[in-house]
Formats: C-alpha cells, sequence, structure tokens
C-alpha cells in the first residue's frame, strides 16, 4: 500500500478472481465511507481523517510528512519563501541575548 503497511506483490496464480473482487469491492466500500458523515454531523470521516494526519504530521510524525508530501507534493513557493534573511551580527545578537538568561541561572545557582 505504500503507507506503512506491509504488503506483497501477488501474481495472477497467487491470487482468484473472487479474491481479485472482494479487494476491489473492499476499496469501493471504504471510499463510499469515507464520504459519509461521521459523528460530527458538519464533517465526513475524510475530512477527519485528513485532519488527523495533518495534526500528526504538525506534531512531528514524520511518517504522516511522508504520506503528505507524497500526496500533495513540494510545499508552493510562498510557503517555502522563509522571510528576510538575517545578517551575522544580528543573528549574534540574537543568540546572546538567548543565552544570557541560562547564564545568569547557572552562576546564581553556583553562588547558592
Amino acid at each position: 500500500m505504500g503507507d506503512g503497511v506491509v504488503t506483497r506483490a501477488v501474481g495472477a496464480s497467487d491470487q482468484s478472481e473472487a479474491e481479485a473482487g472482494d479487494e476491489a469491492g473492499l476499496d469501493h466500500r471504504l471510499r463510499e465511507r469515507l464520504k459519509e458523515t461521521s459523528d460530527d454531523p458538519a464533517r465526513t470521516w475524510a475530512e477527519r481523517a485528513i485532519d488527523a494526519l495533518i495534526a500528526a504530521a504538525v506534531g512531528g510524525d514524520l511518517r504522516a510528512w511522508n504520506v503528505l508530501s507524497r500526496r500533495v507534493g513540494t510545499a508552493p513557493s510562498s510557503i517555502e519563501a522563509t522571510g528576510p534573511a538575517i545578517d551575522d551580527e544580528t543573528a549574534r545578537r540574537v543568540l546572546e541575548a538567548v543565552r544570557e538568561p541560562v547564564k545568569a541561572r547557572s552562576s546564581d545557582q553556583i553562588r547558592t
């Protein structure tokens, strides 16, 4: 299947026509079920599944990111833009400002 599910290739001799029909029927039933209204009457099961997949990806789930990126491709250039670049001096000042409280706390703990 490709979404983290291990599958094996099935040759024509390994699978009867009835089994092939059952798989096609399962795919069809799954597609139809995803179109139905879920427990939340305002959303379908597909919308809920998509929301869960996006939430997992945003939460750092690499498998979810992989599934999303394979389905939708790369991000549009407007999303990929990272904003204005900063020079080395500004970056140094930012890093010093962030590190300063940590140094102060560490030295305060040594004195006590």
